[in-house]
């Protein structure tokens, strides 16, 4: 009896799995560039850097930086990279773009003392070797 209350299970777990593996996931996409040309224009909450902020400008010079949006209200980045492959990223939402050993100009509205706005504007033109952007 107890054999057949086993082999019950089993059938009914393995049914279970098969029909749970049906279902979407909702999984992050992430796309890497190298060796590319960084714009970005937009707002958002989260900028960070190493670099030594004045008046919400900094210069960088082989850093890291990150910028994330999280859809909060107001916030809208806008990217374009140039590098091997092109790309693209408008109006985006929910988006967040890592950069290393990265060069350039950075402008954050969160680090301006003049400019105060909520979610903060920022702009960006660098050039960096490795990009990872997760959408």
């Amino acid at each position: 009896m107890e054999k057949i209350h086993f082999k019950k299970g089993i059938i009914i777990g393995v049914i279970f799995l098969m029909i749970i593996t049906l279902f979407p996931t909702n999984t992050a996409q992430s796309n890497y560039y190298s060796d590319g040309l960084v714009i970005i224009v937009g707002r958002c909450n989260f900028v960070e850097s190493t670099g030594l902020w004045l008046f919400g400008l900094t210069g960088i010079y082989k850093r890291e930086v990150d910028f994330v949006a999280h859809s909060q209200d107001g916030e809208v980045i806008n990217i374009m990279i140039f590098s091997s492959e092109i790309g693209f990223y408008l109006s985006e939402e929910t988006i967040s773009i890592h950069m290393e050993d990265t060069n350039g100009l950075l402008f954050s509205g969160e680090k301006a003392l003049i400019f105060k706005t909520n979610p903060q504007r920022v702009f960006a033109i660098c050039k960096a070797k490795d990009i990872w952007v997760t959408i």
